[in-house]
């Protein structure tokens, strides 16, 4: 890595691995569950989050999610998210409060 003169394209071959893997292992647990296979990647978003987090049956940070973007809304449940920790996105986090805090504000883009 330290010879790559380019880092973010390693870094991107790295985001697009975790994403398709954590893609493939919703679906499978879709699949699992219910038997179905989402067409789209938003089907199978919404169809995970109907089946899992809404059942209680995911835990944090995959648990966490906006139910729509009103801002009364966003606030009350990102509060619940910031209740494990608050911590910038710009900043590295140093221990596991901040990084719970990183989930939540990456959690709270979403809504922007």
């Amino acid at each position: 890595m330290s010879e790559v003169p380019n880092k973010a394209d390693v870094a991107r071959v790295g985001i697009v691995t975790w994403y398709y893997g954590i893609y493939g292992a919703a679906s499978a647990m879709i699949a699992a569950a219910d038997g179905s296979f989402p067409e789209t990647h938003a089907a199978t978003a919404q169809q995970w989050a109907r089946n899992f987090p809404a059942n209680g049956l995911a835990m944090p940070p995959f648990a966490d999610q906006l139910s729509n973007l009103l801002a009364d809304t966003v606030n009350q449940e990102l509060s619940l998210a910031r209740q494990r920790g608050e911590h910038s996105l710009t900043n590295r986090p140093s221990d596991a409060r901040q990084a719970w805090g990183c989930c939540a504000e990456y959690l709270s883009g979403t809504a922007e």
